[in-house]
């Protein structure tokens, strides 16, 4: 099976390379579409970039099969630009009968999850809404990647959520157990977060990962990772080989 990755120089996509023993593809010229599949991980995160992910969608989606890799802020009613655009391309996707996989947050040695693991474990106190009782879908580096070869291998099922949910004041303590949470309104935090971006602070997290995080409180599908995956990871490990990694 002759395999192609686009995003391929990312964290997501460098390790779905290594581990599929795949080829990349440029994020801007994706010309070679004749492989057997296209897991496509690329995504352009400056601001208004729907039209340029739209745009790297419509050249992808004529390949014989396309497995998008989207998330769990991909709903409906998404409130952040990226689960906008993540959304809008996984309708593509699907009508043209090709496979959409969302994880959760992934926790590895890299990407997101470890610059704001990063940031937290410098810090004493961790701001966080809801008193921490909002609930993260995450998904172990480790355990997406065993996935994919199932995933592969069944062409027939178009939709996969892999992820766990898991309190984000579980989580906080997964990273640093000695942190202390400050609890702030939701409203205020995402005036502040909008705040940071317009002074062009950098945050470990910003408003857009907030409101990603507040849509996914009602996901309206069920995880497939049980069935994939025989002993789930608790997030406690999942931190722990991901910072000793």
């Amino acid at each position: 099976m002759t395999i192609l990755v686009t995003g391929a120089s990312g964290f997501l996509g460098s390790a779905l390379l290594r581990q599929l023993n795949a080829a990349p593809v440029h994020y801007r010229t994706p010309r070679r579409l004749d492989a057997d599949v296209i897991i496509h991980c690329a995504h352009d995160f400056g601001g208004g970039a729907f039209a340029r992910n739209m745009a790297l969608a419509e050249a992808l989606v004529s390949a014989r099969r396309v497995v998008y890799l989207s998330s769990c802020s991909a709903v409906p009613q998404a409130r952040s630009e990226y689960g906008r655009t993540k959304y809008a391309i996984e309708r593509r996707f699907l009508e043209a009968g090709h496979t959409v996989v969302r994880p959760g947050l992934v926790i590895g040695p890299g990407g997101l999850f470890l610059r704001g693991a990063q940031a937290i474990r410098r810090s004493r106190f961790v701001p966080l809404v809801e008193h921490g009782r909002l609930l993260l879908p995450v998904v172990a580096l480790a355990g997406l990647l065993a996935a994919f070869p199932a995933i592969l291998a069944r062409p027939g099922q178009s939709e996969w959520n892999l992820f766990q949910q898991v309190s984000q004041r579980d989580y906080i303590y997964a990273i640093h157990p000695a942190a202390r949470i400050l609890n702030v309104p939701t409203a205020l935090a995402l005036v502040l977060l909008r705040l940071a971006g317009v002074l062009n602070l950098r945050l470990p997290v910003n408003r857009e990962n907030l409101l990603g995080i507040l849509d996914s409180q009602n996901l309206a599908f069920n995880s497939h990772l049980p069935q994939l995956i025989h002993q789930p990871r608790s997030v406690a490990k999942m931190v722990k080989e991901a910072l000793e990694a």
